[in-house]
């Protein structure tokens, strides 16, 4: 099989997988066919399965670590390796011959989850892109689970850390549901495999399937198939009434009465981010001063970098906010961020379905 694509699911899992102080859960499971390469593995919340065309190879199984296989695989200079188990897991790259052990046996491994009968299924249509924008504002605090997660409704997708919202305007399920984050990492990094074997133009086209809620906690599946490659992410997943209304939140976000509006793109951020990184500061103060829309960062001792802007202004106001966060919502697109006074949300518009709503830091 490509060497390519094999080496990026390997590193999928080891990023899932490695971490676990358990042996069954670091590790892959590989089984091979007479056409086809199966690989699975889990963190015990989100659970992996990958089918993935082969040549013709001899029918095998076996369960090996995740992090020394990727280790492994990155010796391998050939395009395409094969693929052949027995005691062992056994590589070949042209005249490279690389052997795993098996890491434990296969009755050791976590059991896939039982089949369940959805309460909830059709299609979604996700761009990888649009899921990493999602992630960037997805908060860390595990004291916060329903912050973790990724959220699913049939308007579109949206994330928060409680300082910023994303949101992705798109088709989703009927039925709302929060991913974990782990989970949507998995997904996009999955669906950057198919698209690296160009099954998919721009926006891949996915099936789910939801079990009936209990105790506001729910199964849920996603499938990509095609007769070159597909996968199935089974996870937990969390109701859609744990997580902030963001409909609700972005409607909040723009009822105070605009004050100025400024086009901001990749090279102005750098600028800001670079000078913000150089004097320390946590926040970039946005102005209107003369008739001039301008960004300033400064220290405590008084040393200031500073830049115009280019916008509409209806009335003076300023602003002052994260400039990680603005960086983080425009995602190196040109983005149309709106300025209403220093105490509401600051509102980033990317193109025709991302809106980005930062909270300001208090002057």
């Amino acid at each position: 099989m490509e060497t390519k694509p094999l080496t990026d699911l390997v590193k999928i899992a080891k990023s899932a997988v490695a971490d676990s102080p358990l042996d069954a859960v670091r590790t892959i499971k590989i089984k091979t066919t007479n056409t086809t390469t199966n690989l699975q593995w889990t963190d015990l919340t989100t659970y992996v399965r990958v089918n993935v065309p082969s040549g013709k190879q001899t029918p095998g199984e076996t369960a090996v670590d995740a992090t020394k296989l990727a280790k492994l695989l990155g010796l391998a200079t050939t395009t395409v390796v094969e693929l052949e188990i027995d005691t062992a897991l056994k590589l070949t790259a042209g005249d490279q011959k690389i052997k795993l052990p098996s890491a434990v046996a296969i009755a050791d491994l976590p059991a896939w989850p039982a089949e369940f009968k959805p309460a909830d299924k059709g299609e979604l249509h996700l761009d990888p892109d649009r899921l990493d924008y999602l992630l960037l504002a997805v908060s860390s605090d595990l004291t916060r689970e329903n912050l973790t997660h990724v959220f699913f409704d049939s308007t579109g997708l949206a994330s928060t850390d409680a300082h910023r919202m994303h949101f992705v305007k798109c088709d989703g399920p009927k039925e709302a549901f929060a991913l974990p984050a782990s989970a949507v990492e998995q997904l996009t990094a999955l669906l950057r495999v198919a698209a690296l074997l160009k099954l998919y133009q721009q926006t891949a086209a996915l099936t789910y399937s939801a079990s009936k809620p209990e105790n506001n906690s729910l199964f849920v599946e996603i499938r990509f198939d095609s007769h070159q490659f597909s996968f199935t992410i089974a996870t937990m997943a969390k109701t859609g009434n744990t997580f902030p209304d963001c409909t609700q939140v972005i409607a909040e976000a723009i009822k105070a009465k605009l004050s100025f509006s400024f086009d901001l793109d990749a090279k102005i951020v750098k600028k800001i981010s670079a000078a913000a990184t150089t004097l320390e500061a946590k926040g970039v103060l946005i102005a209107t001063e003369n008739d001039q829309i301008s960004w300033t960062v400064s220290d405590a001792d008084g040393s200031s970098a500073t830049g115009t802007l280019r916008g509409s202004l209806v009335e003076n106001a300023k602003v002052q906010v994260n400039p990680k966060y603005l960086k983080d919502a425009i995602d190196g697109a040109i983005a149309s961020v709106d300025v209403r006074t220093d105490m509401d949300p600051v509102t980033v518009h990317v193109g025709n379905d991302r809106t980005a709503v930062v909270m300001p830091i208090r002057l």
